[in-house]
C-alpha cells in the first residue's frame, strides 16, 4: 500500500485541471504532438496518478468492505499501477498511445475521487458543480438506455429546431 499523510484525503483535489490536462492527448481531434511533448505529457500524467492513487486508496478504505464505489475504485487504482509501470513505447505512434493510456488512467481515478467524495462534476464541461451553480438533469445517450447525469444549466444542449 502507498503511504499517505492522514489528512492527505481531506485536501481537495482539482480534478477539472487534471482532467483538463489530457484533453491535448485524448481531445476529439488532437493533434500528433513531437515525441518530445508527448513523453512531457506521459511525465505529467504519471504524477497525477501517483498523487491520486494514495488519496483514493485512503477513500476507499474508509468505506464498508462491501461497498461498490470503494471495490471499483481499488480496481481502478489497479488499472492506473499497470498503467505507471509500463515501459516506454517504440515510435511516436507507441508512444501517443502509452501516453494515451495513461491520460485515460487520470480521468478514471478522478472520476474515482468525484464519486468516494461526493464531488458533482458537470457532464459537458468536466468542470465541478458547486453548490450555489445552477444545475439540471441531463438524460446522457437516453436512446441507449445509459442515464442521466447532471450539468450546469448554461452547458445544456439547446433543443434542436425543426
Amino acid at each position: 500500500m502507498t503511504a499517505v499523510r492522514p489528512d492527505a484525503a481531506r485536501l481537495p483535489i482539482d480534478t477539472a485541471v487534471l482532467r483538463a490536462d489530457t484533453a491535448e492527448i485524448l481531445g476529439p481531434e488532437p493533434v500528433l504532438p513531437r515525441y518530445e511533448r508527448v513523453q512531457q505529457l506521459a511525465f505529467t500524467y504519471r504524477g497525477s496518478i501517483l498523487l491520486l492513487i494514495p488519496i483514493v486508496e485512503k477513500l476507499s478504505h474508509d468505506l464498508p468492505g462491501d461497498d461498490i464505489r470503494g471495490r471499483c475504485a481499488l480496481a481502478g487504482i489497479g488499472e492506473a499501477r499497470r498503467r505507471i509501470n509500463e515501459i516506454e513505447a517504440v515510435g511516436l505512434a507507441g508512444e501517443v498511445r502509452r501516453g494515451q493510456r495513461l491520460a485515460r488512467a487520470v480521468l478514471a481515478l478522478c472520476d474515482h475521487y468525484d464519486t468516494l467524495t461526493g464531488a458533482i462534476t458537470c457532464t459537458v464541461c468536466d468542470r465541478p458543480i458547486g453548490p450555489d451553480d445552477e444545475s439540471i438533469p441531463y438524460e446522457v445517450g437516453a436512446e441507449e438506455g445509459v442515464g442521466t447525469s447532471v450539468v450546469h444549466a448554461g452547458c445544456a444542449p439547446r433543443p434542436a429546431r425543426g
